[in-house]
C-alpha cells in the first residue's frame, strides 16, 4: 500500500467566522488533522481538532510502500549504530532519529514541534547519510532519495507546519 506524505508549512488556525465563508475549492484549507492514537504526542504544536488555512508551502511526496518505509527506518537504526529499530527506540536520553522510528502508526500527524526536532537529526546527520546511503547495493539506493524527501519534507514542516500521513 502506498504511504502518502503531506506537508504543509506557516498553518493559521481557521475562525469561527472564517469557517462560514469556506468553500470546498478552496485548496489552503486543511481540515483536521488525523492524530496518532499511540503517538498523540507527536502532534505537538498542532491542534488535531481545528481546520487550518495554508498561508505557506505545501508538497507531497509517496513511499512505494509500508514495507519501504520501515526498511528506511532500518537503515536510520543502522546508519546511527544501533543493530535494530527497537533498541533505538528504547535507547534513554535523545538519539537521532527517535521520534520518527518510533512512529509506527503510519497515520497520523507529525507537528511542528518534531519537525523541528527532526530537522535537525536530518540536516545534522546528513554528510553521514550521503555516505552511508551511497555506499548500498544498487538497488537499496533508492533510500538515499527517501532521505532527501525527508530532509526536503521537514525543512517546510518545520516553520509552523505539520506532516501528515496517510
Amino acid at each position: 500500500m502506498v504511504m502518502q506524505f503531506n506537508v504543509f508549512s506557516k498553518l493559521k488556525k481557521i475562525n469561527e467566522k472564517e469557517i462560514v465563508n469556506i468553500t470546498t475549492e478552496d485548496k489552503n484549507i486543511i481540515k483536521s488533522f488525523v492524530l496518532s492514537e499511540k503517538y498523540p504526542i507527536f502532534s505537538y504544536g498542532i491542534s488535531t481538532t481545528e481546520p487550518y488555512r495554508c498561508l505557506g508551502k505545501r508538497m507531497k511526496f509517496e513511499t512505494p510502500s509500508e514495507i519501504e518505509f520501515n526498511q528506511f527506518k532500518d537503515h536510520l537504526s543502522y546508519m546511527t549504530g544501533f543493530p535494530t529499530q527497537k533498541s533505538l527506540t528504547e535507547h534513554p536520553g535523545p538519539v537521532f532519529f527517535q521520534e520518527f522510528i518510533k512512529f509506527d502508526d503510519n497515520q497520523g500527524v507529525i507537528g511542528t514541534v518534531i519537525c523541528r526536532k527532526l530537522y535537525n537529526d536530518f540536516r545534522d546527520n546528513y554528510d553521514n547519510a550521503e555516505t552511508y546511503f551511497t555506499r548500498l547495493e544498487e538497488s537499496e539506493q533508492k533510500f538515499w532519495k527517501h532521505y532527501q524527501n525527508w530532509c526536503k519534507a521537514l525543512f517546510v514542516a518545520r516553520q509552523g507546519g505539520a506532516i501528515s500521513i496517510n
